[in-house]
């Protein structure tokens, strides 16, 4: 969605302005995002003010950062604003979400998962399909342990 809109008001603007010659795409990839982008790492009632006392750069900066990411005159520049808008948005999440060993092991878990649940370029064995569905059930077995830890632990 974010996508489409940014194409129609490049689209608009270059009908204002009347152009004649050819133009490039919009710098469109700060618009392009990974998927579950619609939920929610953190509950919605978090105090945010907590996270940006503790953390070194303000929604201001990550702003300006975004902002001239956007606008950026060279590649050198758009890499330092990528760099710094990473940095701005992992100081956030390690705030917010605390520093929980759990928590940690379960996104490690959940990530092997998603990467052995990925397509395969090559047709594998029938071994090899049988030692990726067991990896992978003893994986879930080990978040399903998890799960309940974690939820005990948020209740507290």
């Amino acid at each position: 969605m974010r996508l489409w809109i940014e194409l129609l008001k490049n689209a608009y603007y270059r009908v204002e302005s009347n152009c004649t010659e050819l133009e490039t795409l919009p710098n469109i990839d700060i618009n392009i995002k990974c998927g579950n982008s619609l939920i929610s790492r953190f509950a919605l009632d978090t105090d945010l003010r907590l996270a940006l006392n503790k953390s070194k750069h303000s929604i201001d900066s990550y702003r300006n950062a975004v902002q001239t990411y956007r606008n950026a005159e060279s590649k050198e520049q758009k890499r330092k604003m990528e760099r710094l808008i990473k940095d701005i948005k992992g100081s956030f999440k390690t705030t917010l979400q605390g520093i929980d060993p759990n928590k940690t092991k379960l996104r490690n878990l959940e990530g092997e998962i998603n990467g052995l649940e990925q397509p395969l370029l090559v047709e594998e064995t029938k071994a090899a399909k049988k030692a990726r569905e067991q990896k992978i059930a003893k994986l879930n077995n080990e978040i399903d342990k998890l799960i309940p830890i974690l939820y005990k632990a948020a209740l507290k």
